[in-house]
């Protein structure tokens, strides 16, 4: 008896813990959303703002990314990545 008496009491501690490791939890994140500043105010839509670009006006060229390349120095180009996740091989 002495052996089921101690596997309720770890079974309650455990479940002890589950509930307030649970609590602890909702309530870091709970005052972590009052405290937090939000990143970015509501966007309000505008009234009367064109959702897309009409034929008068002409669309925007796409963004592509420019990369200042150092003068003088060799261009090296990756052609492929083998064995990124295998520590042996990187």
């Amino acid at each position: 008896m002495g052996r089921r008496s101690g596997q309720n009491h770890l079974l309650l501690y455990l479940l002890l813990n589950v509930i307030v490791s649970a609590a602890t939890i909702l309530a870091v994140l709970l005052i972590w959303e009052r405290v937090r500043q939000p990143e970015l105010p509501p966007a309000v839509p505008t009234s009367e703002a064109p959702l897309a670009p009409t034929p008068t006006t002409p669309a925007p060229p796409p963004a592509t990314p420019t990369v200042a390349l150092p003068s003088g120095g060799p261009v090296i180009e990756i052609a492929a990545v083998i064995g990124a996740t295998d520590p042996q091989q990187e």
